[in-house]
C-alpha cells in the first residue's frame, strides 16, 4: 500500500459473480471494510457492488479497477487497484485477507 492510501491487490476470477472482500485498519486500530461484486464475462448474469456499512470513524474505501466491476470472458484474473483514506491515517488493507 502507498502512503496516499492508494492499494492494487491481484484475484483470480471465476465466470460471473466474484466477491470480493477489501479490509482497511488506521493508525488508531477503527476497521472499515467493502465488499464488491465483480463480474467476469461468459454468463448473462448482472454486476452488483454491495458495500458494507462501515462506522463513521472507520477508514472508506474505494475500488477504482476493474472500470465499472466487469472483466472480459478471457480474464482468470485481474488486478484490483483501489483507495483507502481515513482521518487519522490508514494502516494496512487487505484484498479477501491478503495484504494490498
Amino acid at each position: 500500500m502507498s502512503a496516499d492510501g492508494t492499494f492494487a491487490a491481484e484475484a483470480l476470477l471465476k465466470v460471473g459473480n466474484n466477491v470480493i472482500r477489501v479490509t482497511a485498519l488506521d493508525i488508531n486500530g477503527n476497521e472499515g471494510q467493502e465488499t464488491f461484486t465483480i463480474y467476469r464475462e461468459s454468463a448473462k448474469i448482472s454486476a452488483s457492488t454491495t458495500p458494507s456499512p462501515a462506522a463513521s470513524t472507520a477508514p472508506t474505501i474505494v475500488l477504482l479497477s476493474p472500470e465499472g466491476l466487469r472483466v472480459g470472458p478471457r480474464e482468470a484474473r485481474t488486478t484490483l487497484r483501489g483507495r483507502v483514506t481515513a482521518p487519522d491515517g490508514v494502516a494496512e488493507a487487505t484484498v479477501n485477507g491478503n495484504a494490498a
